[in-house]
């Protein structure tokens, strides 16, 4: 849909590794010319500039557009809680294990951030290589609860082998519409998700930005993409360049806020 709007073709070309690092890092060096992106999913790259050496500085990417988020998630078997409130009482009373997408990912961040807001005794964090290998562990009963974001939950949840809690968001998600936002039950917890984007190489021309940005506007407003995105459960939520670099500054304080527990909790 992009390729439509720009006239020219796109081409992925998919650098996985540590954990995006190797990914973000070849757009970091690449020219400013417009014809290199970087779709990683955010703030993945910013959590890891902040626990890990790397060679690029995240705000000075130049931030393009992102068009849809995969919020964060609390889940739990579906045969254990059936609310957050009787959730809550549990884990403040005893040490409770739960499911982490690695070691300084969003779900780490998330985590932490609960057992700050919601004053739990203690949590053993399990870290896993993904989100769905986490649900797998949680609908076995493995550990007790798992925070995720809502694609990888989804499946399980559907099959009512597990049930959502919360949903770390401002709004309401369609996939998950009766589950409740940390501000109905009065927690103090910042929204967490997994934001699809388009950044590019620092330096990039404003006019060359404008050019992309609108591309990407008008494709997330395609009735076919829009068709897709509703039929594969896809949350869209387009933000422009501004505001998306303002999401990245409100991330930054949170995980900033969360630092001395990553570092604490978390050190090899």
């Amino acid at each position: 849909y992009v390729e439509k709007h720009l006239g020219v073709r796109v081409i992925i070309d998919n650098r996985p590794g540590a954990d995006a690092r190797i990914g973000v890092h070849e757009a970091w060096k690449a020219a400013p010319d417009g014809y290199t992106l970087i779709n990683s999913g955010w703030p993945t790259p910013l959590i890891n500039q902040m626990l890990f050496p790397v060679k690029y500085k995240y705000r000075e990417f130049t931030h393009i557009f992102a068009w849809s988020r995969d919020n964060i998630v609390l889940v739990v078997n579906s045969e254990t809680w059936k609310t957050l409130g009787e959730f809550i009482a549990d884990a403040q009373v005893k040490t409770l294990s739960c499911g982490i997408t690695g070691i300084g990912s969003l779900s780490t961040l998330a985590g932490l951030a609960l057992e700050e807001a919601a004053k739990l005794k203690a949590v053993n964090w399990v870290p896993f290589s993904g989100g769905g290998e986490t649900m797998t562990q949680l609908a076995g009963k493995h550990i007790d609860f798992g925070i995720t974001t809502m694609a990888s939950a989804f499946p399980l949840v559907s099959a009512g082998k597990l049930r959502p809690l919360l949903v770390y968001s401002d709004e309401k998600d369609h996939r998950f519409p009766n589950t409740p936002l940390p501000k109905e039950v009065g927690l103090n917890l910042a929204p967490a998700g997994t934001m699809w984007s388009a950044m590019a190489p620092p330096g990039l021309p404003r006019r060359v930005a404008d050019v992309l940005e609108r591309a990407f506007s008008k494709a997330v407003e395609e009735p076919d993409y829009l068709a897709w995105a509703k039929n594969a459960r896809v949350q869209i939520s387009p933000l422009g360049h501004e505001k998306f670099l303002a999401q990245t500054v409100m991330m930054e304080k949170e995980i900033v806020k969360h630092l001395d527990q990553f570092k604490t909790k978390f050190k090899k």
